[in-house]
């Protein structure tokens, strides 16, 4: 390749109101050239005319389009190629032109051929005729302001010519007949990540489509691929049959990034017997359009699609919340003859999270009741994934004979080499309702329990220790009491304590064993004693509770 200060040739002839711009003459000229091309095309505009970028892309795309047709398509190779780029005044207008010349066989019947393709393009519709040569011709006839073809046997100097002119103009045009549905100003809200190997079909729609929105252009599924995260597309249109990674490797591909699932996904291909395949329909994708598509259509499916996003985006947070907010309800073991249970809890919208579970033995019931704390929005779902995890470790550790404090050393031991679970700070009570009516106790760092009798005695079980996780071999201590018939262990959150007193924890659980007392002696249900408690004592000390907070009443029918 040679540019014209090595090798310029007279074969036009300027005339007095021209300015040459770019000379280039090639022999045997190939495709892996064009980049350089491209290069000397742009730089020689944006170096001596003061235009917009995109002023010299345009013909910077031209030229691509039009000698790459040359170079594959030509009926004949030709071996000489000539590029002149050069300025007219014509008519108090300035004008740029950039004339191709080739002495290859004439194109047969061009001019049908580009008319054709113009049409489809000024018709809105997205062509994708891989077998049809001058497919991009409409393009080019719809960002220049004149294109003609000139035979070597019209042609003064025995070459073929394609000119095209364009006016030194802001080339930003009017376009009164675009999409009225589409608002403008989500140009400035969302962005589109356009995959296509095709070059000039992701020229089209980056055209189309950086009017609405914020366009990233790629030529391969792995460049978007590696560009997701940093981006953050909002939606992406890609091809579907593409070498090296295609359309639906991409979807999968995409399922391991964050967010990936969630970004709407629509496939464009010149094959609509695709979207029947059954790989594609498991892709979880939100649409598939075929290239030879309306303008109109296309735009408006976008605008459709983004629009559906944005409300799930909107409505899955609070839905998510009232999902979680209805798991970390805890929730009372059923009763069972010698047992008799009873429940009551208040979610407060941040923080962590109550949890009692229980499990059958041959012994009795184990019931363990624990609270995960945190602060903040976020403590809320990470108490959800973590509440999980430690039911998994716990179900692990059950099994018969086990003793409450046992358990608790395994679970601490645990937790201790564990860095997920060691993220979190949580209290824990085991209790193990024997069948005979003994109850054995284990704590880490729950508050006391409290046991009432029914001539009205209530007595608080100083017992605690090491909050589980804190050290590497914690040794709980473990207590045991004999229940009588009517009997109620009472077991609670720290966010009662909180409730009452968050200066003197130990002053506000002799406070509530106080309040308790009042009710034991009472010839009512467990559930009942229960209601009393809360909603006629504890909820005078606060307007509301700002922790989560739950009472588990716990009663033994008698032997």
């Amino acid at each position: 390749m040679q540019e014209k200060q090595e090798n310029f040739s007279h074969s036009i002839n300027p005339i007095d109101n021209e300015e040459i711009i770019l000379w280039l003459c090639f022999d045997n000229l190939s495709l892996k050239d064009l980049p350089q091309v491209r290069k000397s095309i742009q730089g020689s505009i944006n170096d001596v005319l003061d235009v917009e970028r995109e002023y010299s892309d345009h013909f910077m795309l031209a030229a691509t389009e039009i000698l790459s047709n040359l170079i594959q398509h030509g009926k004949r190779k030709q071996s000489y190629i000539n590029i002149a780029l050069y300025t007219e005044n014509r008519e108090n207008m300035k004008l740029l032109i950039l004339d191709i010349g080739d002495n290859g066989e004439p194109i047969p019947e061009f001019n049908l051929k580009y008319k054709t393709s113009y049409d489809k393009v000024q018709n809105n519709i997205i062509h994708d005729d891989k077998n049809d040569s001058g497919r991009g011709m409409g393009i080019i006839g719809t960002i220049m302001d004149d294109l003609i073809y000139i035979e070597s046997k019209d042609s003064p100097d025995g070459l073929n010519h394609i000119v095209m002119e364009k006016s030194l103009f802001d080339i930003n045009k009017d376009d009164s007949t675009d999409n009225e549905h589409v608002d403008t100003t989500d140009k400035n809200l969302y962005k589109l990540f356009i995959i296509d190997d095709d070059r000039m079909l992701r020229k089209m729609l980056d055209s189309l489509l950086s009017k609405y929105y914020k366009t990233v252009v790629f030529a391969s599924a792995v460049d978007a691929l590696e560009a997701f995260e940093e981006e953050k597309p909002d939606l992406i249109l890609s091809d579907l049959l593409m070498p090296e990674m295609n359309g639906a490797e991409l979807r999968e591909a995409l399922s391991n990034k964050k967010n990936g699932d969630i970004t709407p996904f629509i496939f464009l291909s010149g094959h609509p017997e695709e979207a029947e395949k059954d790989y594609v329909s498991k892709l979880g994708i939100d649409g598939f359009l075929n290239k030879s598509i309306d303008k109109n259509e296309l735009l408006e499916t976008i605008k459709r699609t983004i629009k559906r996003s944005q409300q799930l985006k909107n409505d899955i947070p609070e839905q998510i919340a009232k999902d979680i907010t209805t798991a970390l309800s805890p929730k009372a073991p059923p009763n069972t003859d010698k047992w008799r249970f009873a429940i009551k809890s208040a979610i407060a919208e941040t923080g962590g999270g109550d949890l009692v579970m229980h499990y059958k033995t041959r012994d009795g019931i184990m019931v363990i009741f624990a609270d995960v704390m945190g602060h903040g929005v976020s403590a809320k779902f990470f108490a959800y994934a973590y509440m999980g995890y430690l039911r998994s470790i716990i179900r692990m550790f059950m099994k018969d004979g086990i003793e409450p404090a046992s358990l608790l050393n395994m679970l601490s031991k645990n937790i201790y080499e564990d860095d997920f679970l060691d993220e979190c700070i949580f209290t824990c009570q085991a209790i193990l309702l024997g069948n005979n009516g003994t109850i054995k106790i284990a704590s880490a760092g729950h508050p006391w329990p409290i046991i009432t009798h029914g001539k009205g005695d209530c007595k608080l079980i100083e017992i605690s220790g090491t909050l589980p996780g804190m050290l590497a071999n914690a040794n709980y201590s473990q207590y045991s009491h004999e229940m009588d018939t009517n009997d109620k262990l009472i077991l609670y959150t720290d966010g009662i304590i909180e409730n009452i007193s968050r200066r003197d924890p130990k002053k506000a659980q002799y406070l509530l064993s106080k309040n308790i007392r009042k009710y034991s002696n009472l010839k009512v249900s467990v559930q009942e004693m229960l209601d009393n408690i809360w909603e006629k004592q504890l909820t005078n000390f606060s307007k509301a509770f700002t922790d989560d907070t739950t009472m588990l009443a716990i009663e033994y029918t008698g032997k």
